[in-house]
């Protein structure tokens, strides 16, 4: 059996970002283009932009290598195996989302009347990884997170206190900065703002 400790190690080697700033601009810039042009085409929800409901996940998207994909839903299913529940905590996908937030979104969405579809248990999320792993599962559930979360906008600093939220689970990020890139020392919410712009306005 492979040993969970050293899959964990080789996958999080992948996950941070070494490249110096101007590499990772460029590489970006094509990943970003294609996902304003996915964006474009998605219903626009009342009081909502979708531009800035997908800056709040860009740092996590740029990184994004789908052979990387397939090796955390492996590891998930390692941990499930083994009776871990960290198996639940586990981020995967282009947005990077774990089965509890998955599961918490789709849950609060239902009791908000967003949504009808209500799971029954995380035990659902886990047997639907390939599903819920794909561009269009994770907009939804994104979408339904920031329409669970939408009074936070109504705040001065709205977009930030929700990126800070997906990111870390808190208003404020636990982290003072994002450690998947390490070419410069930012924030979560300010590497969000970086990456935004790179959105090509009309």
């Amino acid at each position: 059996m492979i040993n969970s400790t050293y899959y964990f190690g080789f996958l999080l080697s992948l996950l941070i970002q070494n490249t110096d700033c101007e590499n990772l601009f460029i590489s970006s810039q094509e990943r970003i283009i294609y996902l304003q042009n996915y964006i474009e085409k998605k219903p626009q929800i009342p009081q909502l932009n979708n531009i800035e409901i997908a800056s709040v996940v860009l740092p996590e998207y740029v990184l994004y290598i789908e052979h990387r994909g397939k090796l955390e839903i492996g590891y998930i299913k390692i941990l499930e195996s083994l009776n871990l529940e960290r198996f639940q905590t586990i981020s995967f996908g282009p947005f990077q989302m774990d089965i509890n937030f998955i599961f918490d979104t789709l849950i609060n969405s239902h009791i908000n009347g967003f949504n009808e579809y209500k799971p029954q248990s995380k035990k659902d999320i886990y047997e639907n990884l390939d599903n819920y792993s794909l561009l269009d599962s994770q907009w939804k559930i994104l979408s339904l997170f920031f329409r669970n979360n939408i009074h936070f906008l109504e705040s001065e600093h709205g977009l930030e206190n929700i990126s800070n939220i997906y990111n870390s689970g808190q208003i404020v990020n636990k982290s003072k900065y994002f450690k998947k890139i390490t070419c410069e020392k930012k924030s979560y919410y300010q590497w969000c703002l970086t990456f935004k712009s790179q959105f090509v306005n009309d």
